[in-house]
C-alpha cells in the first residue's frame, strides 16, 4: 500500500501513527519508495498488535523535495479469517520537519485516512458479491483468456 506525501515546500522528515484492525491485517514492514532514497526509516514495527509509529529522516540533512508522491509502501497481510469489508488504516501524530534550525518546530501534517479492503472468497470480479459473474471469471482465468491481477 503506498503512502503518499504531499508538500508545498522541502521537508527534512516526517514522522505519523499508523492504527489499523490487527484483527484483519498485519503490517509486516515498511518499503522506502525512490523519492526518499538516501533517508533512515525507524519504526516501532512489533511493539503494539493495532499501531506503529513512523520516523522518516536523513543522516546528512536530505530533503524530501516539494511534491506528491509515494514515500514509502507499507506492506501488510491480510488474516485468512479476517471477515469481509473495509478496514480502516488511520495516521496520527503525524509531522513534517521544514527546517534543520532547532529553534524552528516541526508541523503537524494533515492526513487523509485509507482503508484497506479485505475481499470475499470466491469474489473474482470484486463487487462484493459471490455469483455467476465470479464463475465465469474463473473460467475465462482458467481457459487463458482473462488474467487475474
Amino acid at each position: 500500500m503506498p503512502l503518499i506525501l504531499t508538500n508545498l515546500q522541502d521537508v527534512y522528515g516526517v514522522q505519523f501513527t499508523l492504527h489499523y484492525d490487527s484483527a484483519a491485517v498485519k503490517v509486516d514492514s515498511f518499503v522506502p519508495a525512490p523519492r526518499i532514497n538516501g533517508f533512515d526509516l525507524k519504526s516501532n514495527l512489533g511493539d503494539s498488535s493495532d499501531q506503529v509509529t513512523v520516523l522518516v529522516f536523513g543522516l546528512n540533512n536530505e530533503i524530501i523535495p516539494t511534491g506528491s508522491d509515494t514515500i514509502l509502501y507499507i506492506v501488510l497481510s491480510v488474516d485468512s479469517l479476517a471477515s469481509p469489508g473495509k478496514k480502516p488504516l488511520t495516521l496520527t501524530n503525524a509531522w513534517e520537519a521544514i527546517s534543520t534550525d532547532p529553534n524552528m518546530p516541526a508541523k503537524e501534517l494533515a492526513v487523509t485516512n485509507g482503508f484497506f479492503t479485505v475481499d470475499k472468497f470466491g469474489d473474482l470480479n470484486l463487487d462484493t458479491l459471490v455469483n455467476i459473474g465470479d464463475v465465469v471469471s474463473l473460467i475465462a482465468y482458467i481457459l487463458g483468456n482473462e488474467s487475474m491481477n
